[in-house]
């Protein structure tokens, strides 16, 4: 059984200087939209069909951040990192081997 240790969420993370691991942050497309991490762009087919890429959710296009964060494609990327289906990236570049 595989379980994610999210760098993106801080909870899961501890500070470097404590020889801990990097938290990655939001990535910044070329399109002029946000994923939840670099690694993300790789999967880019993923995160159009649930939505990341729509002209609503482009930085140009909200009245703030926070408008992108709380829109339903990011709130339920968050509700699958906590379930048994997250995106595929996350599972190969944050997942761990439970034992």
């Amino acid at each position: 059984m595989i379980k994610l240790k999210p760098r993106c969420k801080e909870k899961y993370v501890t500070p470097s200087d404590e020889g801990g691991e990097w938290r990655q942050g939001v990535f910044y497309t070329g399109t002029g939209h946000l994923l939840p991490c670099c690694w993300c762009i790789s999967h880019n087919k993923w995160f159009k069909a649930k939505g990341f890429y729509d002209d609503k959710l482009k930085v140009e296009n909200v009245q703030s951040i926070e408008d992108i964060f709380y829109s339903p494609p990011w709130i339920q990327f968050h509700k699958r990192m906590e379930g048994d289906n997250p995106a595929p990236i996350c599972r190969a570049k944050c997942g761990t081997k439970n034992t």
